[in-house]
């Protein structure tokens, strides 16, 4: 759908074309684009809203940001094994349990495993673990305990984090997530979310109008066009990301 839009003001225009009311303010519909962006950010996930941030951790757990949504993965910099996600009841067990045989000298930045056995080599210091790659190939190698999990806004992370200091690094993780969608009546150009869906911020700034045409009909054909456009881009998607990798089926039992 090519709506020849240059920015802003003429999407303004456009839906006052739409409703056919060429009186309303600027201000009116900016804030019916601001409820329709809080709709993406509640039910849309698409690629246009991945963030992938670098984060320092001087403790086991950060602050997420601001504009954080939804995870997608997380892992230590330094290495490319990713951090799985746990629950808070199991993270919490973990860190009990490491505080048994965690000791030794803070000698170096990370721990390696490995890679036959995933036992550490050298002294195990209270820094994150890492597989020594050597000559194997991924396949071949052990997965560490590496995890993370959520409490409310803040990120916490296993294995123990290095204390920064002269001579240790900070420990740094790589964060995938979707994160909010840029207002756009904010923006000084069209956002990365307008261009992709210019026909979902239209359908969507009119049906956050329906409050205030009230009894107007075309809000519920708005309101179904939304939805019918999220759930197909979510399904675009959720394909694009699965498409290269092949389908494993995983059997539960009930026992």
């Amino acid at each position: 759908m090519a709506l020849g839009i240059v920015w802003l003001d003429d999407f303004l225009d456009y839906i006052r074309q739409w409703t056919d009311d060429f009186d309303l303010d600027d201000r009116m519909i900016t804030s019916w684009m601001a409820m329709a962006e809080e709709r993406f950010n509640n039910e849309l996930r698409v690629r246009e809203m991945v963030q992938i941030r670098g984060i320092m951790l001087a403790d086991q757990c950060v602050p997420l940001p601001d504009d954080f949504l939804e995870i997608i993965n997380v892992r230590f910099t330094d290495s490319s094994l990713p951090l799985r996600y746990v629950s808070p009841d199991e993270f919490w067990r973990l860190r009990s349990s490491a505080e048994f045989y965690l000791s030794g000298p803070q000698t170096t930045a990370i721990t390696y495993l490995d890679p036959q056995t995933g036992a550490p080599l050298g002294p195990v210091p209270r820094q994150p673990a890492f597989i020594d790659y050597g000559s194997h190939r991924g396949p071949e190698l052990p997965l560490a305990r590496n995890c993370y999990t959520i409490v409310g806004s803040t990120l916490f992370v296993h294995p123990t984090v290095a204390t920064p200091s002269a001579d240790v690094d900070p420990t740094e993780v790589q964060l995938a997530y979707y994160g909010r969608v840029t207002p756009t009546y904010m923006a000084a150009a069209a956002t990365p979310l307008f261009k992709h869906a210019p026909k979902l911020y239209t359908f969507g700034t009119l049906a956050a109008s329906a409050p205030y045409f009230v009894e107007d009909n075309r809000g519920q054909v708005w309101d179904s066009n939304v939805t019918a456009l999220i759930k197909s881009m979510n399904e675009s998607n959720h394909t694009s990301r699965v498409v290269g990798s092949p389908i494993q089926v995983q059997i539960r039992s009930f026992g």
